[in-house]
């Protein structure tokens, strides 16, 4: 899948990003991945859903 022209990128979410490629005529529907994030606590940072609210 080679852009020829690319001239025009839009989204529809996070998931998916069309490409207007007007060399080619065409309009690319991009499904987009992500790899797997993960939250991991500091050791210095106090946790904000334990502290009370102000």
């Amino acid at each position: 899948m080679a852009l020829l022209r690319p001239t025009t990128l839009a989204s529809q979410s996070d998931r998916r990003l069309f490409v207007t490629d007007a060399g080619n005529a065409r309009i690319l529907s991009i499904k987009l991945g992500y790899e797997t994030s993960e939250r991991i606590p500091l050791a210095e940072v106090p946790d904000q859903e334990t502290q009370p609210a102000p």
